[in-house]
C-alpha cells in the first residue's frame, strides 16, 4: 500500500497528493517497503519453474537471472507505471540494466526503475508546461 496509497494514507505519510508517484514519493517509502520487497521477490524467484510449453515437463537449465528478471517485470507491471500522458514506461532493456547493476537484487532494482520512472512522469510534466508557454519549446 506505501508502492500506491489512498489519499489518507499519504497525508500521513506527510506526501501532499501533488508528490504521490513523485521521486520524492519513492524515495521516502523505499526503506520502508525494502523488506517487504524482498520477501515478495524471493517468494517469486524462489516459486519459480520453467515448464516446456508442450511437453509441460519442468526445464532445469533456467538461468537463475531469467527467474529474477522475469520476477522483476512482473512487480514493475504490477505497481510501476507511467502516470502522466507522454511519459515513456520502463523497457526491458532498463529492467534488465537495473537488475545487474544491482547485483542481482530484485528489489533494490525495483526501487531503482520506479524512481526512474518517476523521473520520466516529472519530465514529461515539465514539457507539457513548457509547451503550454510556448509550442516551440522542448525539454531533455
Amino acid at each position: 500500500r506505501l508502492l500506491d496509497p489512498c489519499p489518507e494514507m499519504a497525508k500521513d505519510m506527510g506526501l501532499s497528493s501533488a508528490s504521490l508517484f513523485t521521486f520524492r514519493h519513492y524515495d521516502q517509502v523505499s526503506g520502508r517497503v525494502l523488506p517487504h520487497l524482498r520477501h515478495l521477490a524471493n517468494f517469486l524467484v524462489e516459486g519459480a519453474r520453467a515448464i516446456h510449453s508442450v511437453k509441460g515437463d519442468d526445464l532445469v537449465q533456467v538461468a537463475k537471472m531469467a527467474i529474477k528478471m522475469t520476477a522483476l517485470e512482473f512487480m514493475v507491471n504490477c505497481w510501476i507505471r507511467p502516470r502522466k500522458a507522454l511519459s515513456a514506461p520502463c523497457t526491458v532493456q532498463e529492467l534488465w540494466e537495473a537488475l545487474k547493476a544491482r547485483g542481482g537484487d530484485v528489489a533494490t532494482a525495483f526501487l531503482y526503475v520506479a524512481l526512474q520512472q518517476a523521473n520520466r512522469d516529472s519530465m514529461a510534466t515539465l514539457r507539457k508546461q513548457l509547451r503550454h508557454r510556448n509550442p516551440s519549446l522542448w525539454a531533455s
